[in-house]
This record gives structure tokens, C-alpha cells and sequence, in this order.
């Protein structure tokens, strides 16, 4: 089985992998949920056609959760971490941490977490200043846009999680807010950065919201999608978000040279077809998606660079195509009918 970061998880794990979704597994069962999460009901959002709800959309908050683990884990051994985040979070709110797109990947894996090394201090800050109203409020209004706009078929569930900071919070890889899809009604939204965290939260909502929509419609797990479509699903996923939010940045805006556009797509031709189940060309998945640090043979995050040029492409030559009808067209025939051409 395939590490968490190895299939589309740089997001969740804070864009400390550089993607977005980054970050094997032991095949252990996510334990399921055996009490209630603090739950913070959100209004079902109604489509300006037809003034009835379209789909109902509940907050989970793991605020509470993660303080308790943090609070035992004061008086307790690094070693200790893991049976304790087993007790204060998992227990209780396992499903917030697993889904459909990454079967057999447990919640620790899911994000990323070493808990012996983890910066506790950074995490009781980013706890103490977690903006739970704020959030909520702003998941809500960015889904009642978003589900106007592409209709969901299934009630959209989205837990909130305070998380460490791993980098600087001015650093705009690191923007302290990470939303990632874990199934085709499941999101889940980090935030490390307290009130900064609110900077970024309308975009990397609806860019998870499509992502979420996109693999509903696909069916597929994240084992089973090939490099075109994760290329094809991230610049979709941006081109709704700026359809909500025009003026919003992404991460790998300007991310590539004309030659390194160039060079990238040359190279990916061989790997389009890819998956992370196949063996030993998996291997090459993150680096073309997401890109490594220091490297010019991969540049960071290269992959969603180009495929928001190819969705862009796509859009200036079909301008009246609607969000439902760009996100359900099957990855070779969005690329093939875009004209995109590198450089």
C-alpha cells in the first residue's frame, strides 16, 4: 500500500508535501465513529431555480477533541501520543478522518503526523486561537455558492481540525488553511494558523468542493486515478473556485517558465496513464504533480500549473459550458478538445 503522501494528500498534510492534496498503510481498519463530534449544524442551501433545498450540509468541529488529546498528552510520553490521539480523536471521530477515495489509509497516515516529533507547543497555540465560528461561517456561505452553482447529489459533510503550523504563516505555500476531499461528500479543513486561516478559506473550499464533485463522478480511489486525471481535476478545481472568487491566487500561479511548461509536458507524455497502484511508475506521480524542493527537473507544483493551462484552454475555446458539464468530461477529451499547447 501506497503512503498517504504518495496519493494526493499536500493539502491535508498543510502543503508541507507542496500540493494539495500530499501526502505504506497497514491495511488496519479506521475505527468507526462511537460518539458525537461537536456539531455545529449548518442550513441546507437552496439553488436560485427552484428556491428548495438542494443538499444539506453539516460542520463537524474536532476543536474539542484535539484538546483533549493535547491536555492529556501534557502529563504523558511522546510514546504515549499515538494510544492517547487513539482515545481523544480517532474514538470518537474517526470518520472525520477516512474516506472513500483513500481506502485502507488510517487518520494518521491521512495527515501526516509523526506524534513523537510534533511540535505540541504549535499545536496547543494553534488550538487555543482556532477560529471555530469564523469557519464555520465561512464554509457555509462558500458551499451555499458553490452548490448553486454545481448541485450535489449527497449531503456534504465538512470537519474543521486545528493542526500545527509547519511553516511560516506569511509564506503563501503555507497559507495555514488546508481542504482536502477524502470522498464524493467528504471534506475536511485544517487550520494551523488561527485567524489567518480565514484568508484562504472561501478558494481552497470550492477548490476542494469540485474535487469532491469531480471524484463523485468518477468513481474512482485515489490508488486508481491516473496522472491526466489528477491534472485535469486540480485545474477544473481551480477554474471553479474562480468563477465564485475571480480574484483569488493558487498556489502554482505563475509556477512555471514557458520552458519549463515545456520540458514537464514532454516529460509527463509517457506517465499520463499512470496510477498509484502501478508499479514502478507511481514513483513519478508526486514529482510531476506536486513538484520537489530545490529541483528543476521538477518544479514545485508543475502539474497543477499545467493543468489549470489546459482547463484554461479548454474554457476560451467552449466559454458557454457550465461547471457540471466541464467537471463530468472525461480527462482525454477535455485535453483533446482544449487546444492547450505548452510554453
Amino acid at each position: 500500500m501506497l503512503r498517504a503522501a504518495q496519493v494526493g494528500l499536500p493539502v491535508l498534510l498543510v502543503v508541507l508535501a507542496a500540493a494539495l492534496g500530499a501526502c505504506g498503510s497497514d491495511e488496519v481498519p479506521v475505527p468507526k465513529l462511537a460518539a458525537i463530534p461537536t456539531r455545529t449544524p449548518v442550513p441546507a442551501t437552496s439553488t436560485p431555480e427552484t428556491g428548495q433545498p438542494s443538499v444539506a450540509v453539516e460542520v463537524i468541529s474536532l476543536r474539542d477533541e484535539i484538546d483533549a488529546f493535547l491536555t492529556a498528552s501534557e502529563t504523558a510520553s511522546a510514546v504515549d501520543r499515538i494510544d492517547l490521539f487513539n482515545e481523544h480523536v480517532i474514538q470518537p471521530a474517526g470518520e472525520c478522518l477516512s474516506g472513500a477515495f483513500y481506502p485502507g489509509v488510517q487518520p494518521l497516515e491521512m495527515l501526516g503526523f509523526n506524534l513523537t516529533s510534533i511540535p505540541m507547543e504549535g499545536w496547543r497555540e494553534a488550538t487555543d486561537s482556532f477560529p471555530e465560528k469564523e469557519l464555520v461561517a465561512s464554509v457555509n456561505d462558500t458551499l451555499a455558492a458553490a452548490v448553486a452553482l454545481l448541485p450535489a447529489e449527497h449531503p456534504i459533510t465538512v470537519c474543521l481540525m486545528p493542526v500545527p503550523l509547519f511553516g511560516p504563516p506569511e509564506d503563501i505555500v503555507n497559507s495555514g488553511v488546508g481542504v482536502q476531499a477524502l470522498a464524493g461528500d467528504h471534506l475536511v479543513l485544517t487550520c494551523s494558523a488561527g485567524s489567518i486561516c480565514l484568508e484562504r478559506v472561501g478558494p481552497e473550499v470550492a477548490h476542494a468542493y469540485s474535487m469532491a464533485y469531480q471524484i463523485d463522478r468518477a468513481g474512482l480511489t485515489a490508488f486508481e486515478m491516473p496522472l491526466l486525471a489528477y491534472v485535469v481535476a486540480y485545474g477544473r478545481g481551480e477554474d471553479f473556485a474562480r468563477q465564485l472568487m475571480p480574484e483569488t491566487t493558487f498556489r502554482w500561479d505563475g509556477a512555471l517558465t514557458p520552458e519549463q511548461e515545456i520540458d514537464l509536458w514532454t516529460r509527463m507524455q509517457e506517465y499520463l496513464e499512470t496510477t498509484y497502484q502501478d508499479y514502478p511508475g507511481y514513483r513519478n506521480m508526486d514529482p510531476f504533480l506536486y513538484g520537489e524542493p530545490n529541483s528543476d527537473r521538477y518544479p514545485r507544483f508543475g502539474g497543477q500549473y499545467i493543468g489549470s493551462r489546459i482547463v484554461r484552454a479548454y474554457r476560451l475555446q467552449h466559454p458557454d459550458i457550465s461547471a457540471a458539464e466541464l467537471a463530468t468530461l472525461p480527462p482525454k477529451t477535455l485535453l483533446a478538445d482544449s487546444g492547450y499547447s505548452p510554453g
